[in-house]
């Protein structure tokens, strides 16, 4: 209480700061906290990390920090260069930096890794109480997935988990339940093209008998190329420029 009243007493403000926008909007949604990218916050500050600016501007933005603390979320994904510049911006504007990460989660997309690296030689504190999920069934879940006992996690929630066909079933099944303004307001999204082929083919299937859609059928035959697997199909080098000639004559035709 005594802590808790002296940080009041000093008005401590808070700023979040996430690598990405999706992650600064998460920070703060859930902590209540201001946040922005963090590069959009080393980009305002930039002169007074190439030393611009005059001695009063630089004094009016210390006091404005002063009291203030800064939390960074996601510190993993920060690369060495911005990593440099937010310490260099805190040394500068005297604001107190706390980061927030996982070393075992994405690693920094550019170079470097400093957020492990100053692990090694800062002390931390681990966070260990799970606060996002309510349900009990899932914080044990998540407990035997960080002690890597990920057997046990799929036991937890094995009635939870259904094969291929029961859920493409039970997605055409609970599509055709509803109304039909309250199927003009439902988007179906799929974990792959191919139960996005055997959902729609189904409901098209289903809605024809129903009535519901009239008038006559096309069907179009589509050739695949037998040589090319799946990942073939994701590289330049599996296609060669078409001839221009032929394209001129297909549009001719």
């Amino acid at each position: 209480l005594d802590r808790i009243r002296s940080i009041s007493a000093h008005k401590v403000k808070y700023i979040g700061l996430a690598p990405t926008a999706s992650a600064a909007k998460t920070l703060q949604d859930s902590s209540h906290i201001p946040s922005q990218t963090l590069h959009s916050f080393i980009g305002k500050y930039r002169g007074y990390l190439e030393w611009r600016g005059t001695e009063t501007s630089l004094q009016n933005l210390k006091n404005e920090f002063k009291h203030t603390t800064v939390v960074v979320d996601e510190a993993s994904l920060i690369g060495t260069r911005q990593m440099y510049d937010l310490l260099k911006l805190s040394e500068i504007l005297k604001f107190r930096t706390v980061l927030v990460g996982d070393t075992k989660q994405l690693s920094a997309v550019e170079a470097g890794k400093p957020f492990e690296q100053l692990l090694e030689v800062v002390k931390s504190v681990k966070l260990d109480i799970i606060i996002r999920q309510k349900d009990q069934s899932h914080i044990d879940a998540i407990k035997s997935v960080a002690d890597n006992k990920i057997l046990e996690s799929f036991k937890i929630h094995d009635k939870n988990i259904i094969d291929s066909k029961t859920f493409t079933n039970e997605a055409v099944k609970q599509y055709l339940s509803l109304t039909p303004k309250e199927r003009d307001h439902t988007i179906l999204i799929s974990p792959s093209r191919e139960h996005r082929d055997e959902i729609n083919h189904k409901i098209i299937s289903q809605l024809s008998k129903e009535g519901t859609i009239k008038g006559p059928s096309y069907g179009l035959e589509v050739l695949k190329p037998l040589d090319l697997t799946k990942s073939d199909y994701g590289f330049a080098r599996s296609y060669q420029v078409r001839n221009q000639k032929n394209h001129k004559i297909a549009k001719e035709i």
